[in-house]
């Protein structure tokens, strides 16, 4: 491109902001804002590994949840486990999905990775995938409805945005892109980066929270529910619906306490992972946020806030505050991460 900026053209107006999201400068606030970035993208491949882990164990978790109903079993014959045993067969293929979905965010982690090396000189490394390889993963995410229309057409502009990454991690490593050339990779993915995250953070959002965790919560409540009501007609027997006391409570040593406890305690093991995939939801919205405002300090436009007739010191200024708020974002959601990983 004819008006194509370089980091040089770039100058020190711009630098501290890349300095801050991707690179060291000699500045040791920088260094060290780098150093904790690369932990935030080492909390979030922590992160991408649980989740597809948990695609298998969430489904077992499923159809261990499926109540044993009297109804069922007496009468149609079957052996109590049965459904639940047919269910647990089909938790196989979800170690496929699992792989997808770590495959599919291991490109934007490695996309970062590859900014970091190439702003400090340091080794660039290769894309482990091929095109058609990411393709596959990207059709195998979970994305909720198959047949919505719109799934369709979200994979596809995935798969674009992707196989662009792809290539340009690719060209990367190949031609050997340095510093000078930073801005470059920038603006180059800016729209691929945008659109590819979107389609991760539905992933987990439509794939993994509403087509998983809510579906073992559900399970969750409807084998409690018949228990508790088993429970209710043993201990109030004699209730007429017509006729309702005016008090009625469980006795200390009723079953139901314990009873009680247990969904609790199930429910708050699936609520730690919902928060887990939301942390992660608000990671991904931050990194293509930071991302996008280094695409529009590189090409000249400044960002929210910050006025253009401001001199050039203080716009150097504002943009390293803008950035450094940038980060502590991430890295308060990293830690959040870690915490809840940690449970």
């Amino acid at each position: 491109m004819k008006n194509k900026l370089t980091i040089k053209k770039v100058g020190f107006l711009y630098a501290p902001i890349l300095c801050i999201f991707v690179t060291a400068c000699g500045d040791d606030s920088l260094l060290k804002a780098v150093r904790n970035f690369t932990k935030t993208r080492d909390t979030a491949s922590k992160t991408v590994a649980m989740i597809s882990e948990d695609f298998y164990q969430s489904c077992v978790r499923q159809y261990s949840f499926l109540p044993i109903e009297p109804t069922p079993t007496i009468l149609q014959k079957k052996t109590p486990y049965q459904e639940r045993i047919e269910g647990l067969k089909k938790c196989n293929t979800q170690w496929e999905i699992g792989e997808d979905f770590q495959k599919s965010n291991d490109l934007l982690l490695k996309y970062i990775a590859s900014l970091e090396a190439i702003s400090s000189d340091n080794v660039v490394i290769f894309p482990d995938t091929s095109k058609d390889k990411l393709v596959n993963a990207i059709n195998g995410l979970p994305l909720g409805n198959s047949n919505d229309p719109n799934v369709s057409a979200d994979r596809q502009q995935a798969i674009q945005a992707g196989v662009g990454i792809v290539q340009f991690i690719s060209k990367i490593f190949l031609n050997k892109f340095r510093e000078n050339q930073l801005s470059e990779v920038i603006v180059n993915t800016n729209t691929d980066i945008q659109a590819y995250t979107l389609i991760l953070k539905k992933s987990v959002q439509r794939g993994y929270i509403e087509g998983y965790l809510q579906q073992e919560q559900d399970n969750i409540d409807l084998q409690y529910n018949l228990i508790v009501t088993d429970i209710l007609y043993k201990e109030f027997p004699n209730v007429d619906p017509n006729k309702p006391p005016e008090k009625l409570a469980f006795d200390i040593s009723s079953p139901f306490y314990s009873i009680d406890n247990e969904w609790r305690e199930k429910r708050a093991e699936v609520g730690k992972n919902i928060e887990i995939g939301r942390l992660y939801i608000q990671f991904l919205d931050e990194v293509a946020l930071g991302h996008n405002e280094l695409y529009v300090l590189i090409k000249g436009k400044p960002p929210e806030g910050l006025a253009g007739n401001q001199t050039t010191q203080s716009q150097q200024e504002q943009i390293k505050q803008l950035a450094q708020k940038r980060l502590e974002r991430i890295q308060d959601i990293a830690k959040s991460l870690e915490k809840e990983l940690a449970k």
